[in-house]
This record gives C-alpha cells, structure tokens and sequence, in this order.
C-alpha cells in the first residue's frame, strides 16, 4: 500500500499541480474538453493561491508524486480584489495575444455561461 503525504504547498509545486489542475478540469478530465488554453485555465484557477496565498493551499504526494490539491482562501474580499485589478486584466490580454476571443470553443463557453445568469 502507498503511503500518501499531505503538506504545504511549495513554491517548486506550482507547475505540476497547474498540470494536474487542467488534468482534471472538467469532473477528471482534461481543461480541453472545454478551454482550449490550458496556460491561460491554470492561471486562472491557480494562480491567486500558489502566488497570493500559498500558506493556504496544501498537496498529496505519493511516492514522490503530486497526486491531489486543496486550495484555500483566508479572505473573500482580498480574493476578489487581486482577481480584479491584478490577475484579471493581464489573463484577458493574455487570451487576446492567443486569439482566444476568435475561438468558437470560447464563444459556445460565453454563450453558456451568460444562459446560466440569465
């Protein structure tokens, strides 16, 4: 039987648990099946907590490998702000640089997502 480790995230963590992150986006599935940028998903979903409040965020390790990720976030509001002013404005320039914007897989995702506030 393996042993699993749980422990604080390290900053040399950061690239495989994004990896692992867009390797089970969609309910343990690849990011792909519905973004097609999987650098502009892991900063999107991970970027706040490994770069803003990593104490926070914790990974399994077995055998030497990253096998599971909890983030956590100590304050909602600050959260909020960093996403706003910080992280945002430079992923949206970011998926312009890329072309995102003129992909219909983006479109269709918009589409989806402005039904289910409506």
């Amino acid at each position: 039987m393996n042993n699993i480790n749980i422990r604080p995230y390290k900053a040399g963590d950061r690239a495989l648990l994004r990896t692992l992150c867009c390797d089970v986006a969609d309910r343990g599935n690849p990011i792909e099946n519905f973004f097609p940028d999987r650098d502009v998903a892991g900063d999107l979903l991970t970027k706040y907590y490994t770069d803003y409040e990593p104490q926070s965020t914790f990974v399994a390790v077995c055998d030497g490998r990253l096998i599971g990720y909890i983030n956590g976030c100590l304050d909602n509001r600050r959260y909020g702000l960093v996403m706003f002013w910080l992280l945002m404005p430079s992923l949206l320039i970011k998926a312009f640089k890329r072309g995102l914007f003129f992909r219909s897989e983006i479109h269709q995702l918009l589409q989806g997502m402005l039904k289910k506030l409506a």
